[in-house]
């Protein structure tokens, strides 16, 4: 038997909590209300609504007013369109241009976007998605389940990284007409919704672009965001304005600017100044210092929003390189003192990230604490001579700006010094970002280890396959090939029965502890730097890259 699972749009009217840090909490603003919801269990997401939200604007819709200008480390590789998207540092662009099927609400869960509700067969092998009415793509035209199926066969064909976790499970998605569409599995898949609340969500205009082509789409794209992508120069800024036939009741703003400023100096500068209104990236020490003392600023916080750890890239491209010896993965772990970290560069405000696990997702359990590698630069040294190294190394560790860890740069050289001090010699390599990503995914990386910088993932089975599955089944993030962490993750992520399939994660994750797939590190806080003029805005949790722009208010136009 079917059930049907109504997700709904937030609406209604809030008056948001004061978050500032020192210099004055943040300015007040009605933002959105959401459903009261449990996160997802066993084969689909639920919500339980509190309360409706009409589908189209409500009459009366205040006209856009005012611009805002944001600036961030990066913007990824900056593609217009979402299906070649490799990392979440796309999202900020793609955010503000695009609507998916699926959303996430404040609190994390899954709730409705372009489709207004789904069901899901009682084997677990088919999801129907009903279509939501009313919403426009920017030339006017009516946004159907169509274009679903046409988006999702662009994400697959051109083999998306993170499209390739639902098509390794996928049989089929078909639109049976413009507001059903059905996806088929080969096995159960219960987080379906939850990649589609992500960037494989996104949808794009099935006949425009057919009609003129990817080129001639990315020079004039058509989304069905809250904003029209109006000037774009890469690797400087991307300029949007409000799209005046939005379906939500947003947006509230008529202009959005992205700017790109690498250096956190030049960012903090330009925030002062009031050059922007927003900054991404800011230091929990130095920065936040600057903001609390500056009566015009506020900072936002993203609680455990970031997750960080080391990689070894060595693995897949060096068959000599001595990170493929456990225990030298594991003396590098012993080498770097965590709490050194947390404390001179964030404050003391960390959280424990272990294999893309963290308090705040899913799957987290307490014994985990116990696999995590103590300060022992000793041991370090001992596992180095038990390993065949006892004069050490030379290895390399590429590093990068990167718009959600704060003093990145920094970490590193503190890093590089710990492990040169036990005999790892460690010089750091500088790569731009969006170069680094094209050549991990192209596997023609250059340094042996790169830090590991992004968002918390909700639920981390979303991520597992492409940052823990063997490169064999597919390209991704991964650095290291096991087979019988393959195995459990097949396994889990078909598992419908929460309980069992907690239980598969605990030994994933145990595993890559004892095996050292990572040099672990604390995951800060991630926070925003904000002019006093924007207002805090309806975000969720956790989610550190720039999002939901149709809720952004100005206090003062």
């Amino acid at each position: 038997m079917q059930g049907f699972f109504k997700v709904l749009g937030p609406v209604g009217a809030l008056v948001l909590l004061a978050a500032g840090c020192g210099g004055g909490a943040a300015p007040t603003a009605t933002r959105a209300s959401q459903p009261t919801a449990t996160r997802p269990a066993a084969a689909a997401a639920t919500a339980t609504p509190a309360a409706t939200r009409p589908p189209t604007p409500t009459p009366g819709k205040a006209k856009p007013a005012g611009r805002v200008v944001t600036a961030q480390p990066d913007l990824g590789r900056e593609f217009v369109v979402p299906y070649k998207a490799q990392s979440g540092s796309d999202e900020p662009h793609h955010q503000a241009m695009y609507d998916s099927i699926l959303v996430a609400d404040e609190a994390g869960n899954v709730i409705s976007e372009l489709a207004e509700g789904f069901t899901v067969s009682a084997d677990g092998l088919t999801w129907t998605f009903k279509w939501r009415k009313g919403p426009l793509f920017h030339d006017g035209t009516a946004i159907t389940a169509k274009d679903g199926e046409y988006s999702q066969r662009l994400f697959t064909a051109t083999g998306n990284f993170s499209a390739g976790n639902v098509g390794r499970s996928l049989e089929s998605v078909t639109a049976v007409d413009d507001s059903t569409l059905i996806f088929k599995m080969k096995s159960p898949y219960p987080l379906l919704p939850r990649f589609l609340s992500q960037i494989v969500g996104f949808v794009i205009p099935k006949a425009y672009h057919e009609r003129v082509g990817e080129d001639e789409f990315t020079k004039n794209p058509v989304g069905s965001g809250a904003f029209k992508l109006v000037n774009r120069q890469p690797g400087n800024r991307w300029e949007f304005e409000a799209f005046d036939r939005y379906w939500k009741d947003g947006p509230f703003i008529q202009s959005l600017v992205l700017r790109i400023i690498p250096e956190a100096a030049t960012r903090m500068a330009a925030l002062k100044a009031g050059e922007v209104d927003l900054i991404t990236g800011v230091g929990a020490q130095t920065e936040l210092e600057e903001i609390r003392r500056d009566s015009k600023l506020y900072a936002l916080e993203v609680p455990g929003g970031g997750r960080t750890n080391i990689s070894f890239d060595a693995f897949y491209w060096n068959p000599n390189t001595p990170w493929r010896i456990k225990e030298v993965r594991q003396a590098g772990n012993y080498a770097v003192d965590k709490k050194a970290i947390a404390d001179k560069f964030w404050g003391g405000k960390t959280v424990p990230h272990l294999i893309h696990t963290s308090p705040y997702t899913w799957g987290w359990d307490d014994r985990l604490r116990d696999y995590i590698y103590p300060y022992d630069p000793e041991k370090a040294k001992q596992l180095l001579r038990q390993a065949g190294f006892p004069n050490g190394f030379d290895t390399t560790l590429e590093f990068h700006g990167h718009p959600t860890i704060p003093a990145m740069e920094d970490v590193l050289q503190f890093v590089a010094a710990q492990l040169t001090a036990v005999g790892i010699r460690t010089k750091l390599f500088p790569v731009e970002h969006g170069i680094e990503v094209g050549k991990f995914f192209e596997g023609t990386a250059e340094w042996d280890m790169h830090m590991y910088a992004g968002s918390v993932a909700e639920d981390p089975r979303g991520v597992a396959q492409f940052f823990l599955a063997s490169r064999k089944h597919g390209k991704n993030y991964s650095t290291y090939t096991d087979d019988w962490v393959d195995e459990r993750l097949a396994a889990m992520l078909s598992e419908v029965d929460d309980k069992k399939a907690r239980a598969l994660w605990f030994d994933i994750v145990k595993r890559g502890l004892e095996e050292a797939f990572y040099i672990e590190l604390p995951a800060p806080s991630s926070y925003y730097g904000v002019n006093k003029r924007l207002a805090d805005w309806y975000r969720t949790k956790a989610r550190p890259y720039l999002h939901n722009y149709e809720y952004m208010k100005l206090v003062a136009p």
